[in-house]
């Protein structure tokens, strides 16, 4: 196998995995997103995508910030 396959087989994989991690993680916080999971305030708004959250976008899954502490995390659309 040559090198460059190689490679993207592995960014391939890694893409999969940080995917399958982001989506098992905002199903887990289900559709309604009222307290950060890190502080449990409730000053929780969308967050503003970034590249990969716009991929994620396609999937149901958007970002959101704490506005207390600053956390960023995902949850189902």
């Amino acid at each position: 196998m040559r090198i460059r396959y190689m490679i993207l087989l592995g960014i391939g994989s890694v893409s999969a995995v940080l995917w399958l991690w982001a989506f098992l993680a905002a199903h887990a916080r289900g559709r309604r997103i009222e307290e950060c999971p890190r502080c449990h305030s409730d000053r929780v708004r969308p967050s503003w995508p970034k590249l990969v959250d716009r991929v994620l976008q396609l999937t149901s899954i958007i970002p959101y910030r704490c506005e207390a502490c600053l956390n960023r995390f995902y949850g189902m659309k």
